[in-house]
């Protein structure tokens, strides 16, 4: 008996095209939903960013604070940290002198030191004293020392 005249070789061979067929579709709508999954996920993330700028993760500030502690001693405390982002703005402090843009500021509030970082250099630009002003708004004081930049000297 040939195969292409028996009905149930016929039959079979429709059903595996329509398995194929939903195997197939099956596979392109998992993709599909994945990507628009991750593509949700990361705009998510990018409006976070985008909103809130000045704000960096635990992790970010756990890595910087890890860095500044190998160049100085720094107070076993968790620091407020913020990039400078524009340097024209800081201009008539005295404290932010020499900085540049990118350059980072922790802030450790209950030791009261302010510390500039540059992490292009790995080198503490300024550290200093802070005072705390009625409204709990750290102000870097005027008087802050400039710090010289270490090799790899092991300190």
């Amino acid at each position: 008996m040939n195969q292409a005249n028996d009905p149930s070789h016929q039959r079979h061979e429709k059903t595996s095209i329509k398995s194929k067929k939903v195997i197939i579709g099956t596979v392109v709508s998992l993709l599909l939903v994945a990507s628009i999954a991750s593509s949700s996920f990361f705009y998510l993330q990018y409006q976070s960013a985008k909103n809130d700028p000045g704000k960096l993760s635990q992790d970010q500030t756990a890595r910087l604070k890890e860095k500044v502690g190998k160049i100085i001693q720094i107070p076993n405390e968790e620091p407020t940290v913020a990039k400078i982002t524009d340097q024209d703005k800081l201009k008539d402090q005295p404290f932010f002198e020499g900085t540049k843009n990118g350059d980072q500021l922790l802030i450790f509030p209950k030791a009261k030191l302010a510390i500039i970082y540059r992490e292009s250099e790995n080198k503490v630009i300024k550290s200093g004293p802070i005072t705390l002003t009625d409204t709990n708004v750290t102000k870097p004081t005027g008087d802050a020392s400039k710090s010289k930049p270490t090799g790899d000297s092991g300190q």
